[in-house]
């Protein structure tokens, strides 16, 4: 009987159905144990103590080359556990608060630039495809992550419902921290949203997704978008990610003139500190005003 598997199951059912949190979130923190239990060879409670978490952290940062985000990353998930042990009295106490955490690198997000933006959207809609509806599909995915800030998951989970061409918004409903927002729709990317949305209605597709396949009239996975993302990649010879994506929307807003206030509102951070790292990335902000300074 593996001991923590069940009482992990336990407290992620408790995370995703009181505590309503994503299964994103109930999935990053199972893959923690997972990794940390197939390292070790652990299964049961009393086999997870402080001397063994503290050297399998160090370990991965040491031998794994990990990052310092993936260590707190790790060493929060842990803790959050090591909480409800308490609470539920299988435990006295939580170690975790007594294993330092690394201090975080400050690294800027990575993302691309106009051109770079502008070259990934021209290659995403003239890649080559088996079928007219993909290429099109495809190049509507890419420029609804280029042009708002979606995450990978909410993309994915859009509903032709939630796309409002009419009032150019796009509802996402139950995004990031179970919350609902209205995302706006600029005229570029109107364009693109209507040749797809056309073509989905020439073929008679008829799931509520709104991204689906060529052949099957069924939603995307992730590992489509990842499929997509790895070729254009090959294509491009562009370095990014989908999510990097999202920091590309940001620092063009920025570079675009957009204030800082009004980019946090439109991303929905809920402290606009989330939303400054952008304006460090915005070399061309940075040039525009330093051109201010009086003895120039």
């Amino acid at each position: 009987m593996n001991e923590i598997n069940m009482l992990l199951d336990q407290f992620t059912s408790q995370l995703l159905y009181v505590n309503n949190y994503s299964k994103v979130t109930t999935t990053s923190i199972k893959g923690t144990f997972i990794f940390l239990m197939r390292s070790t060879g652990i299964c049961m409670l009393d086999e997870l103590t402080r001397d063994l978490v503290e050297e399998w952290l160090i370990k991965g940062r040491m031998t794994k080359n990990w990052k310092a985000s993936t260590y707190i990353s790790h060493h929060k998930h842990i803790n959050t556990f090591m909480n409800w042990l308490v609470n539920k009295w299988k435990i006295e106490d939580n170690f975790m608060k007594y294993i330092n955490k690394p201090k975080l690198e400050s690294t800027l997000p990575r993302r691309l630039n106009k051109e770079d933006a502008g070259k990934l959207l021209f290659t995403a809609r003239r890649l080559k495809c088996r079928y007219k509806f993909e290429s099109i599909r495809n190049h509507s995915l890419i420029g609804l992550m280029l042009f708002t800030w979606l995450r990978k998951s909410e993309v994915l989970w859009l509903q032709v419902q939630d796309v409002d061409l009419s009032r150019m918004v796009i509802s996402v409903i139950q995004g990031k921290g179970k919350k609902d927002r209205i995302v706006p729709i600029s005229s570029r990317l109107y364009a693109i949203l209507q040749e797809y949305i056309t073509e989905r209605r020439r073929l008679d597709k008829k799931s509520d997704y709104f991204f689906v396949w060529s052949q099957f009239d069924e939603q995307l996975t992730a590992r489509t978008i990842n499929r997509l993302v790895f070729a254009l990649k090959q294509k491009t010879g562009l370095d990014f990610s989908s999510h990097s994506l999202r920091h590309t929307f940001a620092t063009l807003m920025i570079d675009g003139w957009c204030d800082i206030y009004t980019l946090s509102k439109i991303m929905w951070h809920s402290k606009i500190t989330t939303t400054t790292i952008y304006l460090a990335c915005s070399s061309n902000l940075m040039l525009k005003n330093i051109e201010k300074h009086p003895l120039n």
